[in-house]
C-alpha cells in the first residue's frame, strides 16, 4: 500500500482481537485512518450492538468510511454433529452479524 492511502478516514474493523481481523485494523492505522476495533464482548449478532458500534465511530470521528468484516467464530465439530445453537451462532456473527455491522454504516456512506 502506498503511505497515506487511508488518510483522513475512518475504519471499524470487527474481529480485530487477533489474527487477519488485528493485521487488518494495524494496516489501517498504518495507512492514515482512524480505526474503531471490536472483538469479543462486542456483538456484532446483536441490531443494538451493532448500531452503537457505528454510531461510537460516528461520535468519536464525525465519520465512518469503511467496514471491514471478518469477525469469526468455530464451532469444532463435524457437521453432522453440531447442535441448533452451534449452527444458530455461527450464523449470527458470520451472516446476520456482518449485515447488521454494514447495514449500521450504509447509512452514513
Amino acid at each position: 500500500m502506498s503511505e497515506g492511502l487511508l488518510e483522513g478516514k475512518v475504519v471499524l474493523v470487527n474481529g480485530a482481537g487477533r489474527g487477519i481481523g488485528q493485521q487488518i485494523a494495524i494496516t489501517c492505522a498504518e495507512e492514515g485512518a482512524k480505526v474503531v476495533v471490536n472483538d469479543l464482548g462486542g456483538s456484532i449478532a446483536d441490531w443494538d450492538d451493532a448500531q452503537a458500534m457505528v454510531k461510537q465511530a460516528v461520535d468519536s470521528f464525525g465519520q465512518i468510511d469503511g467496514v471491514v468484516n471478518v469477525a469469526g467464530i468455530l464451532r469444532d465439530r463435524i457437521f453432522h454433529k453440531m447442535t441448533e445453537d452451534d449452527w444458530d451462532s455461527v450464523i449470527g456473527v458470520h451472516l446476520t452479524g456482518y449485515f447488521y455491522v454494514a447495514r449500521a454504516a450504509a447509512d452514513y456512506f
